[in-house]
């Protein structure tokens, strides 16, 4: 009887044909592999930006301040803590007088230096815990924590005083006042 098995029946495989199906197996394992790996990368990739977004969402692009969605945050922790205490935390709301006229009669570039400027300006009033940040536009947000009404009258009187001081804008001499 002959021991090799004839092509067509239920036993015979060519090697040539296994080897094939080997290599096919390892091609595909390495491309899916690859794109597990590739996967991976781009996962970590999406977290950084997604981590970035966030972060440009906290700062104001022109000012550098935090912006209104990082104050909320600011506040609300605030807030807690005083509840929690029995303290308290004033708010100051800023707004820039005569800021439109500046901004129609000599352009968004000179409106954007002198709201820089008054940025600046209110940056160095404040100090941590203090919080301040630009809420939109020509507004201002400040948090004090623990101040009681004269502190914060003070607070918004020394605010008022540095944001009336002439600005020096693209070659002009400009001045805005301001409202709390």
């Amino acid at each position: 009887m002959d021991s090799s098995v004839a092509p067509g029946s239920a036993g015979w495989l060519p090697w040539g044909l296994l080897g094939s199906i080997c290599v096919l197996a390892a091609v595909l394992g390495l491309a899916f592999l690859r794109q597990w790996r590739r996967g991976r990368g781009l996962g970590r990739r999406l977290r950084a930006a997604t981590s970035e977004l966030d972060e440009l969402r906290q700062r104001d692009s022109l000012t550098g301040l935090p912006t209104r969605v990082a104050f909320e945050r600011a506040l609300a922790e605030a807030v807690s803590r005083a509840d929690a205490d029995g303290g308290t935390v004033a708010v100051l709301h800023l707004g820039l007088d005569n800021f439109r006229p500046v901004n129609d009669g000599y352009g968004h570039r000179v409106g954007d230096a002198l709201l820089r400027e008054a940025a600046r300006r209110l940056a160095e009033q404040v100090a941590p815990p203090l919080a301040l940040c630009r809420m939109g536009g020509d507004e201002f947000a400040l948090m004090v924590p623990g101040a009681d009404s004269d502190a914060a009258r003070r607070r918004a009187q020394a605010l008022v005083d540095a944001l009336a001081r002439p600005y020096a804008c693209e070659g002009r001499e400009l001045r805005v006042g301001a409202s709390v």
